[in-house]
């Protein structure tokens, strides 16, 4: 079951935390996660705007 929003050959994807908090991040169709995408969305982490970012 995919989850998430998908645009193009991508998707938005959330993970919840072990603390309970939601990130988010972006996944490749291979699942493989877009580094520099992740990387700058790191830096967002805890902040309601990580989603907005993604």
């Amino acid at each position: 079951m995919r989850t998430g929003l998908v645009l193009e050959e991508f998707r938005v994807q959330p993970m919840k935390r072990a603390g309970g908090g939601w990130s988010y991040t972006i996944v490749w169709p291979d699942c493989s996660v877009d580094p520099e995408a992740d990387g700058y969305l790191r830096t967002h982490e805890d902040s309601g705007s990580q989603k907005t970012y993604a």
